[in-house]
């Protein structure tokens, strides 16, 4: 290999060399950047709920942090959630009403020696419902004591 070529070589590797360790300290100068960012969110954050650090203790006041709880309960998130909250409650008692009425299940009974008796049956069974049917529907709900 020429020598030209090789020092080429040489000089191109030391420049990607450069470019990279030049990239990498970009890449922590950023990252250092966006951590002393983070830290001063965070601090203002504290200061704006009156949070304040004493050695490895927070400390808040009981004014800042009702007046952030306040805040809270006025946004919009959690008014969306506490009715989000309601409607399930709601959804859920309903729907315990529901399995507690469906468990107690009328039950009909008959007898018969075939099918030609059977249907005499089923069709008295069925004027009675067509004459009576809320009383027929009375005694076939359930906690009726007819």
């Amino acid at each position: 290999m020429p020598e030209g070529k090789r020092c080429d070589d040489f000089e191109k590797f030391l420049s990607e060399q450069k470019e990279l360790a030049d990239r990498k300290h970009a890449l922590i100068d950023d990252l250092l950047r966006q951590r002393a960012e983070a830290i001063n969110v965070f601090d203002e954050s504290l200061a704006k709920l009156r949070i304040y650090l004493s050695g490895r203790t927070f400390l808040i006041e009981n004014q800042g942090l009702i007046g952030a709880f306040e805040e809270i309960a006025s946004g919009e998130a959690f008014q969306y959630e506490t009715a989000r909250r309601e409607r399930l409650g709601s959804a859920r008692a309903e729907s315990a009403r529901d399995f507690k009425a469906r468990r107690i299940t009328p039950r009909l009974e008959t007898s018969c020696r075939d099918a030609a008796d059977l249907l005499p049956q089923l069709v008295e069974l069925a004027q009675a419902v067509s004459n009576d049917y809320d009383g027929v529907e009375a005694r076939l709900s359930p906690g009726s004591t007819a």
